[in-house]
């Protein structure tokens, strides 16, 4: 749906509105294949007032020095926020690819707060009609090329991927994707809050695709003939019990009392093993797998 007139965002937005605001109504439209309106304007805006402030593009140093003159300005910047925002800012001053994985709306608030501090340093009020001009002016001109660093981001937008490192090492592992899931694992442990999430993301995960296998009637036998054909382990090379496998699936399909005995690391093995070969096996693609795990992030632990 197309932005309204009102909508759209306007320098004027910058000083007037929190960064948290202004990233909130950039982010809006844009997605990994679109870029919504006010990204391209907030994007703009940034260029213009970067190259007012700085003849050349500025050194790393003096975008840290500027992030550091936002934040005693203005409310403290989360370092999360000022990590991925200076990624962004700087993949676009040397016009390289991201390296990094972002949350664009992070980034962009960021970006909001830095236009913010250069419009305070070079004397521009909510009024300047010039800078709105030439924001318009630009965007006629360029549209096509900021509209494709803008997708460049959004590539890397960290959205495609579960919110919490318990998710993204369970997504990874269905990825068979190694290094991506000991990165995973490694912050996953660093952090007990994401610790104490694994086992219900990787149990409840399982449970979505157990239903979405075994969705018409079945036997135990059938249940014994697919877990019969799990053959290799992908979990810290943990050989599959065949009996506890067995009693995970009739768990998952509804019965009850069958778990209790078998410990929480080994429901969080089994589990995660069998969620990787029932996504192989019903032929997932991985926008399905990602949302099953998001779910899960969404209806057990409140996560976007």
């Amino acid at each position: 749906m197309a932005e309204s007139k009102e909508a759209l965002l306007m320098p004027s937005d910058l000083l007037i509105c929190s960064p948290d605001q202004v990233a909130r109504r950039a982010v809006a439209g844009t997605t990994n294949t679109a870029v919504g309106e006010n990204a391209l304007r907030l994007l703009t805006t940034f260029l213009i007032l970067l190259s007012d402030k700085f003849s050349g593009d500025p050194s790393a140093e003096s975008l840290v020095a500027l992030a550091d003159r936002a934040d005693a300005e203005m409310s403290p910047i989360i370092p999360d926020q000022r990590l991925q925002g200076l990624a962004l800012v700087g993949s676009i001053v040397r016009h390289e690819q991201l390296d990094i994985s972002i949350s664009l709306e992070s980034a962009f608030v960021l970006l909001s707060h830095l236009a913010a501090q250069l419009m305070r340093e070079l004397g521009l009020s909510e009024h300047d009609a010039t800078l709105r001009q030439r924001v318009e002016d630009l965007l006629e001109h360029r549209r096509a090329e900021l509209n494709s660093v803008l997708q460049n981001m959004a590539r890397h937008e960290k959205s495609d991927l579960p919110r919490s490192a318990a998710g993204r090492m369970i997504f990874w592992l269905a990825q068979r994707n190694d290094n991506e899931f000991k990165k995973s694992r490694k912050e996953m442990r660093s952090n007990p809050a994401e610790s104490e999430r694994l086992f219900e993301i990787a149990y409840c995960s399982f449970r979505e695709l157990v239903r979405l296998r075994f969705k018409q009637k079945h036997g135990y036998e059938e249940v014994k003939t697919f877990i019969a054909g799990i053959e290799k382990p992908v979990w810290n090379n943990i050989t599959l019990s065949s009996i506890e496998a067995e009693l995970l699936v009739r768990s998952a399909l509804g019965e009850s009392g069958l778990i209790d005995s078998i410990s929480d690391e080994d429901i969080v093995a089994i589990a995660a093993q069998m969620f990787v070969h029932l996504a192989e096996q019903l032929d997932l693609p991985n926008k399905m797998i990602l949302e099953t795990i998001r779910t899960v992030e969404r209806e057990r632990f409140s996560l976007g």
